[in-house]
C-alpha cells in the first residue's frame, strides 16, 4: 500500500478516535496566541477542581478512595499554583511547567482507570497539559 493510501486509511481513525487531542492542541494554540504565561498558574488548580466536580456529578467520587484521591489532587495542584505565584521568572516557569506535566500524568491515570471524568476529557486534558507546559517554557512571560 502506498503512503497516500495509508494516510487515507488512518485519517478517519485519527479524527474519530482522537478528536480530543486535536481540540486540546487547538486550545493551547489559541492560548499561546492570546498570551499564556506564569500568571496562568491558577489554571492548574482549576483543572484539578474540574475532576473533583465532574466525579461528584457522575457519582463516581463517592466510590471507595476516590474522594480522598481527588481531594489530595486538588491540594497538591493548589500548592503548585501557590508556589508558582510566589516565585519570579524562570523559577515560576519551571514549577508551573512541572505542575502541568504532573497534571498530564494525572490525566493518564484517570484515562486508564476510566473513572471520574470521561475518557475523551482525560485525553483532551492530557494533551492540553503537556502542550501548556511546553508553552510556559518557551514563550516569553508578559
Amino acid at each position: 500500500m502506498s503512503p497516500s493510501g495509508i494516510a487515507a486509511r488512518l485519517r478517519p481513525v485519527l479524527v474519530r478516535y482522537h478528536w480530543p487531542s486535536w481540540v486540546g492542541a487547538a486550545t493551547v494554540a489559541l492560548l499561546a496566541v492570546i498570551g499564556v504565561h506564569t500568571k496562568f498558574a491558577h489554571g492548574i488548580v482549576v483543572a484539578a477542581i474540574v475532576y473533583w466536580v465532574w466525579g461528584a456529578v457522575r457519582g463516581q467520587l463517592w466510590r471507595a478512595g476516590w474522594l480522598t484521591l481527588e481531594t489530595a489532587g486538588v491540594l497538591v495542584f493548589g500548592a503548585v499554583m501557590l508556589v508558582a505565584l510566589a516565585l519570579d521568572g524562570e523559577q515560576a516557569r519551571l514549577v508551573l511547567a512541572a505542575g502541568w506535566l504532573a497534571h498530564a500524568g494525572w490525566d493518564v491515570a484517570h484515562h486508564r482507570a476510566d473513572m471520574i471524568v470521561p475518557r475523551w476529557y482525560a485525553e483532551f486534558c492530557g494533551v492540553l497539559d503537556v502542550l501548556l507546559a511546553a508553552v510556559v517554557l518557551t514563550l516569553p512571560t508578559s
